[in-house]
């Protein structure tokens, strides 16, 4: 994994790099409470209880329309943002 870390630039990923996204399940988790509200990008991080195996997670709340389709499609819509949640979605997935 450590050429992966060392290469990945966030602004040219290429697909067949990029982590599987799921489509969220809105049954499986019950927010508990808000951690921190991110104003910039219309989200917030939230504390949820996993209902499938009683865990509690942090889950960070992005708009689809702030975050894109694609690495390359949000370095096209938000230029110098240092803020790059394809990255933190990627670092994650190998976590």
């Amino acid at each position: 994994m450590g050429d992966f870390f060392a290469d990945f630039d966030p602004f040219e990923a290429s697909e067949h790099r990029l982590p599987p996204v799921d489509t969220w399940d809105p049954d499986r988790f019950r927010q508990v409470a808000v951690l921190q509200e991110a104003p910039r990008n219309d989200g917030r991080v939230d504390l949820m209880e996993d209902m499938v195996n009683g865990r509690k997670v942090a889950v960070k709340v992005m708009p689809v329309e702030w975050v894109c389709e694609s690495p390359a499609a949000f370095a096209q819509a938000h230029p110098g943002e240092n803020e790059l949640p394809w990255r933190d979605i990627t670092v994650n997935y190998y976590l």
